[in-house]
């Protein structure tokens, strides 16, 4: 399996919680407290605790300690170790992180519970506005957290040309018949339908054309690098068309009530 190399030096949250498996980190020439605050980590860190099912603060099970000066005449000597964190809520509630360092690169080996648990604990709201959808969304996020990018951009394009479908099917023929819309690049489409898809997804239109560029173009690193922007992105046009739902429906329940209150006062 190919090794890909963290061109920046990650944050303690970011290794732990964002970097997928045997993705590495090359201590060299960083600061010897960088590694240490990696392998000697002592703050907290925000997570979903999945024992909990809810969000919860973790903190590291210190094992042993040591001081940067005892560290600092072997940081780049071949290792492995393990980081624990346990929930703040129950404490028997807890996080692996296991790693093995070589040669001065630092290889992330394994964690308990998956990053692809991790990732999809704060999408269950996009359930109801995905329908059928929502599991090909998941397996996006479950894809790249195991680092295969060009298979997770392929399910995330799909989430996205889905919302223009529903879009077209809302608008209907009168706006554009099937045939002239099929005709249409994507971003003819969104254009046409603006006033039915969410405004962000509008203003990033191009979202698309990135996704179809990293299946068909970038390799797998590429598509890693930008996926977690690429994620927000969808992420925030499917949070506008959950407003837009639930606008929708609260309209309706007090239109209701009102044309309820005025008849029983008439």
């Amino acid at each position: 399996m190919k090794m890909n190399i963290l061109k920046d030096f990650p944050s303690p949250r970011e290794l732990f919680i964002e970097t997928p498996l045997y993705h590495t980190v090359n201590l060299k020439g960083y600061d010897v407290s960088k590694a240490f605050e990696l392998e000697h980590f002592n703050g907290t860190i925000d997570s979903h605790c999945i024992e909990c099912g809810r969000q919860s603060v973790f903190t590291p099970k210190i094992s042993y300690y040591t001081t940067l000066a005892n560290y600092k005449t072997s940081y780049l000597d071949d290792d492995e170790f393990e980081v624990v964190f346990n929930c703040t809520r129950e404490n028997d509630h807890s996080m692996h992180f296991y790693f093995v360092k070589r040669k001065g690169i630092l290889f992330k080996i394994g964690q308990i519970p998956s990053l692809a648990d991790l990732a999809t604990y704060d999408v269950g709201k996009y359930r109801k506005v995905l329908g059928i959808k929502y599991s090909e969304f998941t397996r996006a996020i479950g894809l790249a957290a195991n680092g295969i990018g060009i298979g997770s951009y392929t399910y995330l394009r799909r989430v996205f040309y889905d919302l223009i479908d529903r879009a077209h099917e809302q608008a209907g023929d009168d706006l554009i018949s099937k045939e002239e819309f099929q005709n249409l690049k994507v971003k003819e489409k969104i254009k046409v339908l603006k006033d039915y898809l969410p405004n962000v997804m509008v203003k990033n239109a191009n979202i698309y054309s990135i996704l179809s560029k990293g299946i068909h173009e970038l390799d797998e690193e590429e598509c890693i690098k930008y996926y977690k922007t690429l994620k927000m992105g969808i992420e925030l046009i499917l949070d506008e068309e959950i407003r837009r739902i639930e606008h929708e429906m609260k309209t309706k329940e007090i239109t209701d009530e009102i044309g309820s209150i005025s008849g029983d006062l008439k």
